[in-house]
């Protein structure tokens, strides 16, 4: 009975997961030990009550290793892997944007970078800045409120020199987008032009190209896509298929880690004498990313090593190697599950944003990146740094890595909105 009430208390705490650590530690605590109960039904309550706790409570778990009962481990382990999942899927949803009436379009870039956590920036002049916004909804996604802000200011989004951060301006309404964006979740893709070129040995048809851009929310980090040209459908305006160029063709593109939207290109064959006014398009991309990004502080220097766990990967300081003309930081990274995404797309970890803060002053390396252990979810890395402060112990190292490694699969429709095309020159060049 006692059990029963404790679990009962544990489901209540998942209305109070805000209150303090201490707390939640303790109920987390008692439900591990719960684990190792005798009875199934005892453990099974405490599954369920962890569960129940969300994704919140990753950090609080304790390492697999620390746990001497067999059957606690394996239930441990389950727990972990349904709420990191859990974390990366609510990671994957658009984040939004709640604008008040009112809004000057500075205010409302403000609280689009603040609500959704996506980083960003604009370059945008004080004149343009304090004109009122079109407000419509209250709560759009981060696609859904750029769009907005897009059909009215006429936004040019590129990516910042030096960081990685989406850097909003206004266009030249002279040369402005020919198509609109569309959103699907934290994606946003467009049209951005149609060309047509003769093919050899098609005298009664032409090559009929269509290029798309795809971005991804400025939050997230897409590592790698892949799209199957026969599981696209692409209609005109009568509703007819067109003929793919390369009906077989399998497109496998890396994301390259940055901001800049991934560039698709997709040939069909249409008639000379009467090519499509209007598309209809639906498609799935399949989208691996790096998600549930946490960060990581060492300052134990004293200590020859340093491991610290976040949800699905435990973050090893290894032994340093200081000399006069350099600090070198071994790290090790160790995910609990690796796979094909890990196997496949190790590059992401290039791009993992690492600091040395020393009082007001952020150091990065500024040598290579050196990768020196490779294996399944097991990476080693060393960062250098060529100048640092001599009382570098002092200083806190800042690490900034992903827990978890998931596909998803992103839909682009056009759905009841055909896209209308418009004119377009016909280069001469054939088409082999």
């Amino acid at each position: 009975m006692r059990c029963f009430v404790f679990v009962l208390a544990a489901l209540l705490f998942v209305g109070s997961i805000r209150a303090e650590e201490p707390a939640q530690q303790e109920a987390v605590d008692r439900l591990i030990e719960q684990l190792s109960s005798s009875k199934r039904v005892e453990r099974l309550d405490a599954i369920e009550a962890l569960e129940k706790l969300g994704p919140e409570i990753l950090e609080l778990l304790p390492p697999l290793n620390t746990i001497p009962d067999l059957t606690a481990r394996s239930s441990l382990r389950q727990i972990r892997v349904t709420l990191e999942r859990e974390a990366a899927l609510r990671s994957l949803e658009p984040s939004k944007v709640h604008w008040p009436e009112n809004l000057t379009l500075g205010e409302a870039l403000v609280m689009l970078r603040d609500q959704t956590g996506n980083p960003i920036s604009w370059i945008i002049n004080e004149s343009a800045l304090q004109q009122s916004i079109e407000t419509g909804p209250r709560e759009l996604t981060f696609w859904e409120a750029v769009s907005r802000l897009d059909a009215q200011f006429d936004l040019v989004l590129s990516e910042h020199k030096t960081k990685r951060e989406l850097v909003l301006s206004l266009g030249d309404s002279a040369d402005s987008q020919q198509y609109a964006p569309r959103t699907s979740g934290a994606f946003l893709w467009r049209l951005e032009h149609i060309t047509t070129k003769p093919v050899v040995n098609h005298p009664d048809e032409e090559l009929f190209r269509v290029m798309l851009s795809v971005h991804c929310e400025p939050r997230l980090r897409p590592l790698f896509m892949k799209l199957k040209h026969s599981q696209i459908v692409m209609m005109d305006e009568d509703g007819n298929p067109l003929k793919p160029f390369t009906p077989e063709a399998i497109v496998e593109l890396p994301w390259g880690q940055s901001i800049a939207p991934v560039r698709l290109r997709l040939d069909y064959l249409v008639p000379q004498d009467k090519p499509p006014r209007e598309l209809t398009l639906l498609m799935e991309l399949e989208v691996d990313l790096a998600t549930g990004t946490a960060d990581v502080e060492f300052r134990e220097w004293e200590l020859p090593r340093e491991s610290i766990r976040k949800a699905g990967v435990i973050v090893t300081r290894e032994p340093l190697d200081a000399t006069p003309d350099r600090l070198r930081i071994p790290l090790r990274l160790a995910y609990e599950s690796g796979g094909p995404i890990f196997e496949s797309h190790r590059n992401w970890v290039y791009h993992n944003e690492l600091s040395l803060k020393h009082g007001e002053q952020t150091l990065t390396p500024d040598a290579p990146l050196e990768l020196t252990l490779e294996a399944n979810g097991v990476l080693g890395l060393i960062y250098t740094f060529r100048k640092y402060p001599a009382d570098w112990k002092n200083a806190t190292l800042l690490y900034r890595v992903p827990t978890l490694l998931i596909k998803t699969q992103v839909r682009l429709a056009t759905d009841r909105e055909p896209l209308l095309l418009k004119p377009k020159l016909k280069p001469k060049e054939p088409v082999p």
